[in-house]
Order: structure tokens, then C-alpha cells, then sequence
């Protein structure tokens, strides 16, 4: 995967089932700090409200138009938190480095400088 062959573009309400599919992964619960299954009407209640939300950047990149990875960074007083999900497809391949780091040249473009704080949901 090359920078080129992203696409970003803002989450919208078709990516909801989506977004529930990668974060209930066996291996996301592992290894997020929420180890519990999400149901999808906790889901489906927190997506409609963080999706038009200012204080949030809710983001889907793409590669070659397959959904690779979403991420949203919350706006805090002094801190931005990024949450982010991968595709089972794209993980162990190194691609979340260069996803982070197209991230976070993304997010200096919206607000000022700040401290990040990123977990993986």
C-alpha cells in the first residue's frame, strides 16, 4: 500500500455495521482497553452521536476503494485522543505507521498544536 492509493473521506452513516464488525473482532476486544463486546444498539447510539459532532474528526481511509481503517480524534481542552480500527485485512502488513502518521498530518491541518493521546478501540 502506497499513500496514493488512499482515499479519506468522512465517516457517514453507512459505515455503521461496518465500524460495529470491526470492533467487536476477537482480536480488538483482546487487545482493547474494553475487553466486552459492544451490542449494537450501544453501537448504534454512539455512532449517531459522535458522527456530526465539531469537536470530532470521523474519518474512513480507503485503499483502492476497500475500507482499510477508521479513525476519529476527539478535540479536548488541552489534548486530542485518536481512536482507530484497521481491517483484519490490512493489519501485521505495516501499514498502521504510515496510517498514524497520514493521521496526524491530517489532524494539524484542523486544529492547533497538541498532545496526542491513541488507543486502539
Amino acid at each position: 500500500m502506497t499513500l496514493k492509493n488512499i482515499r479519506i473521506r468522512k465517516v457517514d452513516k453507512q459505515h455503521m455495521l461496518l465500524i460495529f464488525n470491526w470492533i467487536n473482532d476477537l482480536t480488538v476486544r483482546k487487545t482493547s482497553y474494553n475487553k466486552n463486546k459492544i451490542t449494537f444498539d450501544k453501537h448504534k447510539n454512539f455512532f449517531k452521536s459522535k458522527i456530526n459532532d465539531d469537536s470530532r474528526l470521523f474519518w474512513m481511509y480507503e485503499c483502492k476503494s476497500i475500507p482499510a481503517w477508521m479513525k476519529r480524534i476527539e478535540k479536548k481542552v488541552e489534548y486530542a485522543t485518536l481512536n482507530y480500527l484497521i481491517d483484519k485485512r490490512f493489519r501485521v502488513k505495516g501499514h498502521g505507521a504510515k496510517m498514524l502518521n497520514l493521521a496526524l498530518s491530517k489532524l494539524k491541518l484542523f486544529w492547533a498544536k497538541r498532545n496526542i493521546h491513541a488507543y486502539i478501540l
